[in-house]
């Protein structure tokens, strides 16, 4: 784990006065911000994400930034523009045929942890897992790749505008674009809040060690957010939770179809068999909608990023970033998108 080298720094982060810069935003709201942030961009607008795919909202997206790029450079003022996509964005090249042509020149695009030979039948190992966008000293980080399918999913990206946790931010953007050693790190920001990186050692993640001991230790109520059903040691912690008559809610995709999906259900099966003999199953609340969302709740701390909490992803080595707070407004608004999502109103 990193551990912050500069003391000074970490004492100016928490001596700072708290400031509200912790929004839970819907994808359309995702949307309209971001958009909205990049038509007035001065200094930087940075984005990575998994994979991207064309399409009327996705392609909005980039003209924007496109638009004020090219605008900057006509004012004689070089807008650092990037974009960083996982390899397994080019193994579907289709999807983003002439995409990017007219950035040339005036944006860095980068394809990281490209394909071998054997991880084009494999694809989804060893992946970059993250989900971070940058526009000046405005963040998102979140569960959203960009598809427009993605749009209309139950899924949330969180907008950050505290300069201590977008300055981390930025540093772990940076790392990320690096051949940089593949360890484990948490950096605290501010007094309530930290980023969490997992490095993508197979096996070893300290965001789902992180979401396990929160679920351990809460004694009020737990609220669960993913696409695949829980598995292994998280849904052994949501059971346990369960048995202590805390309040557990646990919100997922119906069954998924693909493969991936399908390994993910057979590992919740399993787990549920190991943890209970088969009896006592979490009650899972199955939203026929598409989820694609990825955070937790328990008492008044937070987990929110791009790692989906299950044990699928730890086994295939993916990089993951999230977000772990005590911010009691960003609580509020957990509990809030969860009862939401369970009345049918997101």
């Amino acid at each position: 784990m990193r551990k912050d080298d500069d003391p000074a720094r970490q004492r100016d982060r928490e001596t700072l006065p708290p400031m509200q810069a912790l929004t839970l935003l819907t994808p359309l709201e995702f949307f309209d911000d971001f958009r909205s942030q990049a038509a007035r961009a001065e200094s930087r607008i940075w984005l990575q994400v998994m994979q991207v795919r064309q399409g009327e909202r996705v392609e909005g997206l980039f003209d924007a930034v496109y638009d004020r790029t090219l605008a900057m450079g006509q004012e004689g003022v070089a807008l650092d523009t990037r974009f960083r996509f996982d390899g397994f964005t080019l193994s579907r090249t289709k999807h983003i045929d002439g995409m990017f042509d007219k950035f040339e020149g005036i944006a860095t695009i980068d394809y990281i942890n490209r394909l071998g030979p054997l991880e084009q039948f494999f694809p989804n190992t060893g992946r970059s897992h993250v989900k971070l966008f940058i526009v000046d000293n405005v963040a998102y980080i979140g569960g959203m790749n960009l598809a427009d399918a993605n749009f209309y999913q139950i899924d949330c990206m969180l907008k950050i505008t505290d300069p201590r946790i977008v300055d981390e931010l930025a540093r772990v953007y940076d790392d990320l674009g690096k051949d940089r050693p593949h360890y484990d790190e948490e950096t605290r920001c501010t007094p309530d809040t930290s980023i969490l990186v997992d490095g993508g050692n197979v096996g070893q993640s300290i965001i789902l060690q992180r979401g396990v001991e929160m679920v351990r230790g809460a004694r009020e109520s737990v609220d669960f957010l993913s696409q695949y059903y829980p598995d292994g040691p998280m849904l052994g912690a949501l059971h346990e939770t369960r048995r202590r008559g805390i309040l557990t809610r646990a919100v997922v995709a119906q069954e998924r179809s693909d493969s991936y999906g399908q390994v993910s259900t057979v590992l919740h099966e399993l787990s549920n068999f190991v943890s209970d003999g088969n009896e006592g199953k979490l009650p899972l609340d199955r939203i026929s909608r598409g989820v694609h969302g990825k955070f937790l709740r328990a008492d008044e701390r937070v987990l929110i990023g791009s790692h989906n909490l299950t044990i699928l992803g730890v086994l295939a080595g993916t990089e993951e970033i999230a977000l772990y707070s005590s911010d009691p407004e960003l609580v509020a608004q957990s509990r809030e998108f969860i009862d939401r999502t369970i009345r049918g109103e997101m």
